[in-house]
């Protein structure tokens, strides 16, 4: 997928690039990034009218537009038509707005290609700028406005836009064709498209997301507390975290990749498929150690798989784990994920696509960080947040989400990497410096039951700590 950020025009709020605008101690571009690569955005496009100077961003790709006077997003969108060519689902985004993941991921489901993200203020403020309103009547989108003066439910489309991938050709069509007024808005599109007779799903959304168009919606946004929470400490740029991963302790620790590979080398399997590969260090070891025939990794970051290096037997495929789009059925003979189910959005999708993948008699080893006690679980949940989007998984969710897709024979042993580094984890994670932070300020400052269970150990301003890990493992019904 790829994600398109319109920053083109003029703004009232800075007398720099909109981009730049802090929020919260960090750049409103920087939040952006994080959230859409969160939801599997893999390229992203920032069409902007300055100097790439400016951006500071080796891992962006940025276009200019030399019509900002317009103050439109009709002729961003038209220099960055060539995008639209069919190979990609699409995202775009206005880059003046806020958002955070979950709407992001509701916008994914969209039931139709197209989907417009539509924003359901009940404040009935007005802040004094402009906005486009959404017309939504009996489910379907009808029109955007420029004006209050309408009927029907009036929502506020957000510019956040959804065209999945064997309908971006259209959009192109419809930026060449001439129709459209470069001066507009993206309302201006979707209007032309419905008088078409295109259906767009209106995706109503009450929260996670703000505008700033003027200096009192910026003022506004910096006093949403619970906005601000959800969208910073949500906030790992996996980009940045793929050029450190291998960097990770755990990562390289031999007793966890041990106890993988031996547990999966007692099941003499042919081909296998490591789901969420990142860089490949299980898969690797897999192919180090197993005598199988084929060896295949997945993940939905095409950033982590392109740091991979020796892939010599590998076959790598950059996919979502939730569908396994593109793997074939009744194929493997043992699946692998470690690391990667407290990612994943729809844990219960994910299973019954790897049964599909499976062969009768397969298995199936996950392998998941989970916090050494139950009376942890609050603490370890609270943290966690200032990182990433992450689930809480224990020893018993694991085993209780295997029986329910259906595996048998579930086991599980548990690993623990004892004296593990917090300044590792943190400095080679991909989290900004505020959540590095607060996090270590957590850690500091636990209860002491958290402090007892973890066995923590402060030295030269570093906790050393024990992980806990479980590695649990079932296979599919002969």
């Amino acid at each position: 997928m790829r994600a398109i950020i319109l920053a083109g025009g003029n703004n009232s709020v800075t007398d720099g690039l909109i981009s730049n605008l802090e929020i919260e101690g960090e750049r409103l571009l920087d939040i952006q990034i994080s959230c859409l690569r969160n939801v599997g955005a893999e390229e992203v496009t920032l069409i902007h009218s300055e100097k790439m100077s400016e951006i500071g961003r080796s891992d962006l790709l940025v276009r200019y537009t030399q019509k900002d006077s317009f103050g439109g997003a009709i002729s961003s969108l038209q220099e960055v038509a060539d995008l639209f060519n069919g190979e990609d689902d699409v995202i775009v985004t206005y880059g003046d707005t806020i958002y955070d993941t979950d709407l992001l991921r509701t916008l994914l489901k969209s039931p139709l290609p197209y989907g417009a993200a539509c924003y359901l203020d009940r404040s009935g403020e007005d802040i004094g700028s402009y906005r486009e309103y959404a017309v939504v009547d009996d489910g379907q989108l009808h029109h955007i406005s420029e004006t209050t003066d309408i009927h029907g439910v009036r929502t506020v489309f957000t510019g956040l836009l959804y065209i999945k991938k064997e309908k971006a050709q259209a959009i192109r069509n419809y930026l060449d064709s001439g129709i459209l007024d470069e001066r507009k808005h993206l309302g201006e599109l979707l209007n032309k498209m419905i008088e078409m007779g295109v259906d767009i799903s209106p995706v109503i959304i009450e929260k996670g997301w703000a505008e700033i168009t003027s200096n009192k919606h910026y003022e506004k946004v910096l006093s949403e507390t619970q906005l601000l929470q959800n969208v910073i400490q949500i906030h790992t740029d996996w980009t940045k975290r793929a050029q450190k991963y291998d960097r990770l302790d755990w990562v390289n620790n031999d007793s966890l990749l041990r106890s993988i590979v031996e547990i999966a080398m007692r099941r003499n399997p042919r081909n296998i498929l490591d789901v969420g590969t990142g860089t490949g260090k299980v898969i690797k070891a897999l192919r180090d150690m197993c005598d199988a025939e084929e060896y295949w990794g997945i993940d939905y970051s095409q950033a982590m798989l392109d740091k991979m290096e020796n892939t010599d037997g590998l076959k790598l495929i950059c996919c979502d784990a939730e569908t396994l789009e593109g793997i074939p059925e009744n194929y493997f003979d043992l699946v692998t994920a470690r690391m990667v189910f407290h990612h994943i959005n729809d844990i219960e999708k994910a299973l019954k696509s790897i049964k599909r993948v499976l062969r009768s008699g397969g298995h199936f080893i996950i392998c998941e960080g989970v916090p050494p006690s139950i009376r942890t679980v609050d603490w370890y949940t609270e943290m966690f947040r200032f990182k990433e989007d992450r689930k809480t998984l224990t020893e018993v969710d694991l085993i209780q989400y295997m029986l329910m897709a259906g595996f048998e024979n579930v086991q599980t042993t548990t690993v623990t990497i004892k004296d593990a580094s917090l300044n590792n984890w943190l400095d080679n994670s991909g989290i900004p410096q505020k959540n590095i932070d607060i996090i270590k300020k957590m850690h500091f400052e636990a209860p002491d039951f958290v402090k007892e269970d973890y066995s923590m150990k402060f030295l030269n301003n570093d906790c050393l700590m024990n992980w806990r890990f479980a590695v649990t493992y079932g296979s599919v019904q002969v």
